[in-house]
């Protein structure tokens, strides 16, 4: 469409193309530099998590006290866990989301516990008898299901399934 004023119109300039590829260059090494640093936190996160368990073992001899191995583990768990919440707190209290219904608030507060329940029962109780590799595939396990669901939800809320392809 022609417009009535021939100034208004905006020229096509070559150059102006240039920035947006080295802003999609940029972009794509942002966005690789950050996923290497989210596998490495998780590699690291995992490794100190079975570092923990190994040395909260019955048969470790690094720590006197058992008690002591159990309480860092414990800690490990539970810290994760009351960030969450105080960032679900934040958001309600100082951000435009509106309060969820108290049957969201109970469903939501019943899957966590037993979550959390869960973990503990596995990292506490089941782990610190087993050997490294055992402990390295059960984290893998449990791990990878989650992750796979997350990205599949998040994908079919934004009605885009180009994460898939």
């Amino acid at each position: 469409r022609q417009s009535w004023d021939h100034f208004r119109e905006v020229p096509d300039i070559q150059d102006e193309q240039k920035p947006r590829k080295l802003f999609r260059f940029i972009h794509y090494v942002i966005c690789t530099l950050i996923g290497l640093t989210v596998f490495a936190l998780g590699f690291f996160s995992k490794s100190s998590l079975l570092l923990l368990i190994t040395v909260s073992s019955s048969s470790s001899t690094t720590i006197s006290t058992r008690a002591f191995g159990l309480l860092l583990l414990g800690c490990t768990l539970i810290v994760p866990s009351i960030l969450t919440l105080a960032k679900s707190l934040w958001k309600i209290a100082f951000k435009d989301s509106k309060t969820p219904s108290a049957k969201t608030i109970f469903w939501v507060l019943a899957s966590e516990l037993l979550v959390a329940a869960g973990a503990a029962i596995l990292i506490v109780v089941a782990m610190p008898h087993l050997d490294i590799l055992t402990n390295v595939m059960i984290l893998n396990g449990v791990c990878a299901l989650p992750a796979v669901l997350q990205v599949a939800s998040r994908a079919v809320t934004k009605d885009s399934y180009r994460w898939f392809i």
